[in-house]
């Protein structure tokens, strides 16, 4: 998205100067629900809201991941390519991944992918910012309850994964992956909601069968695994269901023919 003028908000003596039609036709809002509720009291004729709410990415690995290591490898590494966008910041950053096999084949995608998020070449690369601490506070409570519970990689920053056969209840971040084990990937299916943003996929033969179910529970957008963030997926194309360039401009139109 693009904004005019950036401004975080709540600052009423400013706001109530500067909201209104005659400055700007539209105000874009980032964020749960107060940020929402505090922005439309300004709305009026003229002024119009584009409210984005906090969105959640998840990847889907297929049993095909599995057929040799070098496949599983090449998996981990495009597991690991859409984790890492802005440093797991944005909103198209999986978090969540769903991996279709039996525990020890849970265990060697985790193990991969861990040590795939430490090469960090496209963003920021070799720079890394410490887990935090209520993250940490929530994955050693993790390691007690082990073999349900794995946990591959460390703190430092690099890369996090913990394997589990349901979510955890936290919101992994700055490079913290929660492995799902599932039996099948239209499993998963129950875990997906309307905040669920980005689904990559691996192989890519499987949106076929995965697609409808995906959309049905309020799924955004549908990619390969390893391209949530491709080119295309930025300038005028869809965002969370809409095309933000349309409605952030002003259309307007010179109609009738032409005179001679």
């Amino acid at each position: 998205s693009f904004s005019i003028a950036y401004w975080k908000g709540g600052d009423v003596a400013v706001e109530s100067i500067l909201y209104r039609a005659q400055y700007f036709d539209k105000i874009v809002v980032w964020g749960g629900e107060s940020a929402v509720r505090h922005a439309q009291s300004y709305v009026g004729p003229g002024f119009e809201m584009i409210a984005y709410d906090p969105k959640v990415s998840i990847s889907m690995v297929g049993q095909q991941a599995f057929g040799s290591d070098e496949v599983l490898r090449e998996v981990a590494m495009r597991g690991a390519a859409d984790v890492l966008s802005f440093n797991q910041d944005a909103c198209n950053a999986s978090r969540f991944q769903f991996v279709e096999g039996d525990t020890e084949q849970c265990d060697r995608y985790s193990a991969l992918l861990a040590e795939a998020m430490g090469i960090d070449v496209r963003y920021g690369g070799g720079h890394y910012l410490p887990t935090p601490a209520d993250i940490r506070d929530e994955v050693d409570m993790l390691k007690m309850l082990e073999p349900v519970y794995a946990v591959f990689g460390g703190y430092e920053g690099r890369g996090l994964v913990v394997r589990s056969d349901e979510p955890v209840g936290f919101h992994p971040n700055v490079k913290t992956v929660n492995v799902v084990q599932v039996s099948s990937l239209a499993d998963a299916l129950r875990y997906v909601t309307v905040a669920t943003q980005t689904v990559g996929v691996w192989p890519p033969s499987r949106k076929r069968e995965l697609r409808d179910g995906l959309a049905s529970a309020g799924v955004q957008r549908i990619v390969s695994l390893g391209e949530a963030n491709a080119p295309g997926s930025f300038g005028g194309m869809p965002h969370d269901a809409t095309i933000p360039l349309h409605r952030f401009m002003k259309w307007i139109t010179e109609e009738g023919d032409e005179t001679p």
